[in-house]
């Protein structure tokens, strides 16, 4: 018996083949969209930032990707129906006049609380699970009810019947207490150098640096502080004028170099509206090699004996050298001129005139005379925004005096809106620079998108030319 030979089914060229359509991607068009804006506003922002300086940049990209990277907790709270409300009260006075707290247990399935009193509606809506009633009578019994609705359903609290207090009664007012004894004026010396906290501290301070940084607290707010540093084994000593802040920090380091040795820092405050007004605090140091940190934690921890580092009383001499900034209240930018006025008893000789970082350390030194009492100087445009300080200094006889006075260089303002509203480079980098961050996120979350759209296109285009292929006989 012969084989029976398969015939394979030839096509018919004429017959119609199945046309695939090219799609067109609806996330494809959003994407290119969001990459140009996207793209936009990083040249923007770069533009920006490199106009304000490539510090700013810097930092607003290092804030940026702080906040971007950090991390996130997604909390997700499933509600169910409600629960049966609890109900407890509680009676109070106000006064002469009583009230009735009512409290019952929180319920995350609920969306508002309503309070029904006597069998009417007293208070509806209620988010929180707590009412104060404070339309009651003295000793009279109420019957109180409270319904939770929440998105799958309502529940109704069984009945409480508190009554209202009936011994609300105010006692005459107490009299008047004695005035207030006068409060102590107070200044002390926090910090030198490295070593702080120097309330508790038990040994003399060391300090390598010849040039002392100073920092203490006082109660008199922005108060004139004077101070004086003596070194007993010699005539010379220095005097110095500063001022607090508004929150009665003062900071001073001095302006010419000690020499090793034991010195006395004597310092004083002094209001400037009321003179009366006026505190004292000393302090033993020596400039020598650092102490070990072995050495500064015990000093610090334990008390060696009833050593103490306060040196004797002594009537601190006001440095007769006095600065001041006119106009002190004016924002001062940075390509500007300072105004300033001194007042000095010597009145000859050359003056040398600084501007002070926020640590007290001289960025810009000339030499002014005492013939002028006064001038302007310069703040260079690579100060970066800060507080500073201006001080005047002068050598003469073995005593150094110092006068020092505080301002603030703020950025330059880009646009005035109104008086005290400003929109400087900094702010218009930062709004800039989170719109560019908002824009590459959406263009990542669009490009994984038109990704899975393309994939699963592209699957239904191969699984219908499969389907027809085989209606055609073309393939098994």
């Amino acid at each position: 018996m012969k084989k029976k030979s398969k015939i394979k089914k030839i096509p018919d060229k004429k017959a119609k083949r199945p046309v695939v359509h090219q799609k067109r991607y609806f996330f494809s068009r959003w994407t290119k969209i969001l990459f140009r804006l996207a793209a936009g506003l990083v040249i923007v922002y770069l533009l920006v930032g490199l106009s304000a300086g490539p510090g700013i940049l810097k930092s607003d990209l290092e804030d940026k990707y702080g906040k971007v990277l950090g991390v996130v907790n997604v909390t997700v709270l499933v509600r169910g129906v409600p629960g049966k409300p609890v109900v407890s009260a509680s009676t109070g006075c106000n006064g002469s006049n009583p009230y009735l707290d009512l409290d019952w247990n929180d319920d995350y399935g609920a969306d508002y609380f309503d309070v029904w009193r006597n069998g009417a509606p007293l208070a509806t809506g209620l988010t929180s699970s707590y009412y104060r009633d404070n339309n009651v009578s003295p000793g009279v019994t109420y019957a109180y009810y409270v319904f939770v609705t929440g998105p799958l359903g309502t529940k109704q609290s069984d009945e409480i019947y508190p009554a209202a207090s009936s011994s609300c009664y105010v006692p005459p007012p107490p009299p008047p207490p004695p005035p207030p004894p006068t409060p102590t004026t107070t200044i002390s010396i926090e910090s030198i150098d490295k070593i702080t906290n120097l309330s508790h501290f038990y040994c003399t301070p060391q300090t390598k640096s010849k040039k002392p940084f100073f920092t203490g607290i006082t109660d008199i707010l922005q108060g004139k502080i004077s101070l004086e540093i003596v070194y007993p084994k010699a005539k010379r000593h220095i005097l110095s004028n500063t001022t607090a802040n508004i929150n009665g920090y003062w900071s001073w380091r001095a302006m010419s170099k000690l020499k090793k040795g034991t010195y006395y820092l004597y310092v004083s405050a002094t209001d400037p509206s009321d003179s009366s007004r006026r505190a004292t605090d000393s302090l033993v140091f020596k400039v020598s090699s650092n102490m070990k940190a072995k050495t500064i934690r015990r000093c610090q921890l334990s008390q060696l004996g009833n050593y103490s580092i306060k040196a004797l009383a002594h009537e601190v001499e006001p440095a007769n050298l006095i600065l001041s900034i006119v106009d002190e209240n004016k924002a001062i930018h940075p390509g500007e001129n300072l105004k300033y006025s001194f007042v000095s008893e010597n009145g000859s000789g050359d003056y040398r005139l600084q501007i002070l970082d926020d640590k007290k350390e001289p960025i810009f030194t000339t030499v002014v005379s005492a013939s002028s009492d006064g001038g302007e100087i310069e703040i260079s445009r690579m100060i970066p925004p800060g507080n500073y300080g201006l001080a005047i200094s002068e050598e003469k006889e073995g005593v150094d005096v110092s006068s020092i006075s505080e301002f603030q260089v703020k950025e330059r303002p880009v646009l005035v809106l109104a008086p005290g509203r400003e929109i400087t480079m900094r702010q218009i980098l930062d709004h800039v620079g989170w719109a560019a961050f908002a824009a590459l996120a959406a263009l990542a979350i669009f490009g994984i998108l038109l990704g899975i759209e393309f994939r699963l296109a592209r699957r239904s285009k191969l699984q219908v030319a499969e389907d027809d292929l085989k209606e055609m006989g073309m393939i098994d």
